[in-house]
């Protein structure tokens, strides 16, 4: 048996590089659609690895508080420029009582405003601005390049800088002491945070191109007004926080006029909305990637059909000494797969590279593990059996005697 599987191999490879064109066309149909699937799935694990890594480096000492009333995957924020009203969101006494439950709490809240910056004739439009307090340094990992952060007292009129937005507002990612307007409200630069590793984060904010400011500054800017849309809490412990999760949701709940309609997440859930949404991503353009794969195994099926037709003599002669149905159904599945697995193996090579190239334009590490390299060469056996099983029955169904006088 496995002498026979061998012939077969051999007769395919004979066959392939005669027709060489007409192969590598073919292969190169399977190759798109694995290769596709392959940067999709590297892509998408990398954001998640990302995003846990994050979550671990802040030893799991993280809760996130939400309004209810935010749509799903609510832990995703507006996105850059977005205004948000106060419909669903938290005021400036709900921030405070869940500041007063613990001293050691580290609560920061965040309250997310656009508006243009401008400075030296340049504007900049449709900035986020991230009002907030000092308290974000301990809930997400934001290490300064230049200067300082935010301080809690006369802040008004502080403001850090992401690296590239201080490069493309100023043209230096220097601009320590610079005054630039927002709404006509002037803000000194006090610090510039350094390019982040990633632009990926659980907060879903490009940090490279905001702008912190305090939550005065905030209020100030938007006419007086508190509109905190997300609160992060940092605790000293994962068991403080978990002993202190009952006392802010009472406080929040309280500050609120009895009115629990927020939810408090923390763990594994912190990320899980953000990861949700990319495993939603995925699932979407793995769907369309899959239309590739289908036209390469209707590509895969022409071939093998054409082949069929063309060696209907060969059929006729194997038939005639000997050769079974199964033996020619064989023969020809075997080609149909080495053509597809050829085209997963290319594909699975191109699609790395190409998703370390994207990778490398969004600062995130793609992620290849064996269960991606598997279910690309897989996948490829799969659309090899399924589209080249209708060409190898048409073939192993031809009669000897009608195969040998067609072709005399």
């Amino acid at each position: 048996m496995s002498l026979l599987i061998t012939d077969h191999f051999a007769t395919a490879i004979q066959v392939i590089r005669t027709n060489r064109m007409r192969s590598f066309l073919t292969t190169l149909g399977m190759a798109i659609g694995i290769a596709s699937i392959t940067t999709i799935l590297s892509l998408t694990s990398g954001a998640k690895l990302s995003i846990d890594q994050q979550i671990a480096d802040l030893h799991d000492n993280i809760a996130i508080v939400q309004p209810n009333t935010q749509s799903a995957h609510s832990s995703i924020l507006p996105s850059l420029g977005q205004q948000l009203t106060s419909v669903g969101s938290f005021s400036e006494l709900d921030f405070r009582a869940a500041q007063a439950v613990d001293p050691n709490l580290q609560v920061a809240p965040i309250m997310l405003l656009s508006g243009t910056a401008s400075a030296r004739g340049t504007s900049i439009q449709s900035q986020t601005i991230i009002a907030t307090t000092p308290s974000l340094l301990q809930t997400i990992n934001l290490p300064l390049e230049d200067g300082q952060f935010i301080e809690e007292d006369n802040a008004r009129h502080m403001a850090v800088l992401g690296q590239q937005l201080a490069i493309d507002l100023f043209g230096t990612d220097d601009p320590i002491g610079q005054l630039f307007t927002i709404r006509k409200q002037s803000f000194t630069v006090v610090g510039v945070l350094k390019k982040q590793d990633t632009s990926i984060n659980y907060l879903s904010l490009n940090f490279d191109k905001a702008i912190i400011i305090s939550l005065d500054g905030g209020k100030q800017l938007n006419q007086d007004t508190v509109v905190i849309q997300q609160m992060n809490i940092s605790a000293p412990s994962k068991h403080d926080l978990q002993s202190h999760l009952k006392p802010l949701e009472t406080a929040i709940q309280t500050s609120r006029g009895g009115e629990a309609d927020f939810t408090i997440i923390h763990g594994d859930l912190v990320s899980s909305p953000v990861t949700e949404v990319f495993g939603i991503i995925e699932k979407s353009l793995t769907v369309i990637a899959a239309i590739s794969l289908i036209v390469g195994g209707i590509g895969i099926m022409n071939i093998m059909l054409v082949s069929v037709s063309e060696r209907t003599r060969e059929i006729g002669i194997r038939k005639s000494v000997g050769a079974s149905n199964s033996n020619i159904l064989s023969q020809f599945v075997v080609e149909s797969l080495l053509i597809s697995l050829t085209g997963g193996i290319i594909g699975t090579l191109l699609g790395l590279v190409v998703a370390f190239a994207i990778g490398a334009a969004l600062w995130l590490t793609p992620v290849f593990t064996w269960q991606i390299g598997s279910i690309a060469i897989l996948t490829s056996l799969a659309v090899g059996v399924i589209f080249g099983l209708y060409p190898a029955l048409r073939a192993s169904r031809k009669d000897p005697i009608e195969s040998l006088r067609q072709l005399r």
